[in-house]
């Protein structure tokens, strides 16, 4: 991002300077060249469709800064989502004992964080971990065998907040039956629109919105158990 930056940067100075100089000097024009023919040619254009081409290109401008650049956070600001979230992050894997118990979320490790900022096979290592913690702790809650508690999640049925269901369900049907493999391939679960344009303007901040939704959503399973 850096990188871009500096060079939009210079695009900018290096043309407000020239525009400066022809506002000036306007017999710059003529001693141009190739640009020269350029600025005469825009000058012949409609003004009204050299603001809209501006308006555009500023639009277009800011919806990919907005994509790359995480809003910022403090420690004042930060939800107790979020909190939960960097404890996860955090805690390394308690041990694993003789007693049946689920699979808790602060057991997951610090991929949490690389999971928000690249996604991608990240993302995919975040989401396994997750939904081997949540059905562990479903199991635990309900009573039901592991089998019965990957269906569960992998049908969303698991939990009653929509984002942590279906980040669970998107992309992960290797731990189900056939049945369930077939069902929800038919079914093809989907964000909502919504979403969708979240994760598009802003990857990383929706990304982290799924996941801290779905460690909160196991914590509350976890203090049912």
């Amino acid at each position: 991002m850096a990188g871009r930056e500096k060079l939009l940067g210079a695009i900018g100075v290096v043309t407000t300077g020239l525009g400066l100089a022809l506002l000036l000097v306007p017999g710059l024009i003529g001693t141009l060249g190739p640009i020269g023919l350029v600025i005469e040619a825009v000058d012949a254009f409609d003004g009204k469709i050299l603001v809209l081409l501006a308006g555009l290109g500023v639009t277009a401008y800011v919806v990919l800064v907005a994509r790359s650049r995480p809003a910022p956070e403090t420690a004042g600001t930060r939800s107790a989502a979020q909190r939960r979230f960097e404890r996860a992050g955090a805690n390394p894997p308690e041990a694993v004992t003789a007693e049946p118990r689920a699979v808790s979320a602060s057991t997951v490790d610090g991929s949490f964080e690389a999971a928000v900022e690249h996604g991608g096979a990240a993302l995919h290592d975040a989401r396994a971990q997750l939904t081997t913690a949540a059905v562990g702790a479903y199991a635990v809650a309900t009573g039901q065998s592991r089998e019965a508690a990957r269906d569960a999640v992998a049908r969303g049925t698991w939990t009653d907040d929509p984002v942590a269901a279906l980040f669970l369900m998107v992309g992960d049907t290797g731990g189900c039956n056939s049945f369930t493999r077939q069902s929800l391939l038919s079914e093809e679960p989907s964000p909502p629109l919504g979403a969708r344009l979240r994760l598009w303007l802003t990857p990383r901040r929706e990304r982290r919105r799924r996941i801290e939704a779905t460690v909160a959503a196991i914590e509350r399973l976890e203090g049912t158990a």
